[in-house]
């Protein structure tokens, strides 16, 4: 069976390549069902479809079959965190916000002090995935420190603007564990006693990509599978000789079509 994601155009002395498929989630805390979703923008990732999680006076902690951002589809990936407290600042934010963060940024869920820990489950435990999470308070230097599948402390001065490391943490290559599940921790740190989560996206990074690597190479990368080639897209479609990843091919070569297959 041919994975999806996987079919690739390598053209002679070009590195690109085309994706379908991949899972690509959406998620902001709403405190005020369905007030800023439409404002909710396109946050680092870009945009789409959002889920909402609305704590609903801190009685959920839990959201099942998070929808798909393109397809807008049930995806079987759920979110489990361990906070109940939340918080609209919408209107009186101490953080100035700005038409492209209010939607995102205008609402999280809190605790103080302590750790707030997030289950992301329903994943493919053979992928990896592009994980940002969105962890500013309502005022300067609410701020947080991040450990397990995303890492490192935010300064919290700025929500008017999305800034790495500052309002959010990002890791582009997240690895799920056995059973398909992410798991990270937010806790406040030492001078605050607040820690919050706005939302977070994930996005499913294909198994299946090609690079340049320098003027003379492309490289030809993929995670698992065996990887097949052709001259034309309808094939016939052999195996790769090398087998391994990464592949390097001079760009000088001719047209080849890659795909990769379950084993």
């Amino acid at each position: 069976m041919l994975l999806p994601m996987v079919e690739t155009i390598l053209a002679a002395g070009e590195g690109g390549a085309t994706f379908t498929g991949g899972l690509k989630i959406n998620a902001d805390v709403e405190v005020v069902p369905a007030s800023f979703n439409a404002k909710a923008g396109i946050g680092v990732l870009g945009g789409g479809v959002w889920n909402e999680l609305n704590p609903m006076n801190g009685t959920v902690t839990n959201w099942p079959n998070l929808v798909d951002a393109v397809s807008g589809e049930p995806t079987g990936v759920s979110l489990a965190c361990t906070a109940r407290d939340s918080f609209n600042a919408n209107g009186h934010f101490g953080l100035a916000l700005s038409a492209a963060t209010d939607g995102l940024l205008g609402d999280y869920i809190y605790i103080g002090p302590g750790t707030i820990t997030f289950t992301i489950t329903g994943l493919d435990p053979q992928s990896s995935y592009n994980l940002v999470v969105y962890c500013v308070g309502g005022s300067p230097g609410q701020a947080a420190i991040a450990t397990g599948a995303v890492a490192g402390t935010t300064t919290a001065s700025t929500a008017s603007r999305f800034v790495l490391g500052n309002n959010y943490l990002q890791n582009a290559d997240a690895i799920p564990d056995a059973g398909g599940v992410l798991k990270f921790r937010l806790q406040n740190t030492p001078r605050n006693n607040f820690v919050a989560f706005n939302g977070f996206q994930l996005l499913q990074n294909p198994n299946l990509s090609i690079e340049r690597v320098d003027d003379q190479h492309v490289v030809v990368k993929w995670r698992h599978g065996n990887l097949l080639e052709a001259a034309a897209p309808t094939g016939p479609w052999t195996p790769n000789v090398v087998g391994v990843s990464p592949y390097f091919i001079p760009t000088s070569s001719s047209v080849r079509y890659f795909q990769v297959q379950d084993p």
